[in-house]
């Protein structure tokens, strides 16, 4: 997936823009002009419910960053966000954009004004905790189809709704505590007061634990 992104720039100034390329591995995948889960291939959103540069509803919070993008010919923001260590031990980076619907045409219905919801809410109850855009009640959002986390849904007060579909996630703390627990693994059984054994079983346990958080 290819994000076209402009950089900021100063008057009388050539346009500066350069080209990002995402993550391969990425809940949501851009596929002409809608988006695809990643773990079943269903469509889950038109390119077209984008929310435009500059919507007066999506005030960013905290640590979000957003610059403006093209996606599918149409002008919007992407936003990347990290998460807290207060959040998550083992903090994750996302790459987001926004889109107002998620709803598709059912394939069932062929032609017909049949619509279906491509995603369903699970998890807590909405809430405004730790939420990247203000005012806004979060709630972990998945594939209605297979449950993969595609991101997450965003409503104000007066019940208004945006999704924010997320294309990379990084993981580099979970690497980086997978890599000590190798390394510890190798000191111990190379040591001449290491305990080998243990050292193997302790960095199977580590890797069960944390195999979870590699593969989702």
């Amino acid at each position: 997936f290819w994000l076209k992104c402009e950089a900021a720039r100063a008057p009388h100034s050539r346009a500066c823009v350069r080209v990002r390329t995402l993550s391969l591995a990425m809940p949501v995948c851009l596929r002409r002009s809608s988006f695809h889960c990643r773990g079943c291939d269903a469509e889950v959103a038109e390119a077209a419910a984008l929310l435009p540069v500059g919507d007066p509803r999506v005030v960013p919070e905290g640590q979000l960053r957003g610059e403006p993008c093209e996606v599918a010919g149409k002008q919007t923001t992407h936003y990347s966000a990290v998460q807290s260590f207060l959040v998550n031990p083992l903090p994750r980076s996302f790459d987001l954009v926004l889109v107002g619907d998620m709803s598709v045409e059912s394939d069932s219905a062929p032609g017909a004004a049949v619509t279906r919801a491509a995603a369903i809410e699970v998890g807590p109850p909405a809430t405004t905790e730790n939420t990247w855009f203000e005012g806004r009640a979060h709630r972990v959002l998945i594939c209605a189809g297979c449950g993969s986390h595609l991101g997450w849904s965003f409503a104000g007060s007066g019940g208004d709704v945006f999704y924010g579909l997320t294309f990379a996630t990084g993981k580099l703390w979970v690497y980086a505590f997978l890599a000590l627990a190798l390394l510890l693994c190798c000191y111990q059984c190379t040591s001449d007061r290491g305990n080998a054994l243990m050292a193997v079983i302790a960095l199977a346990i580590t890797v069960l634990k944390m195999g979870p958080h590699v593969l989702f």
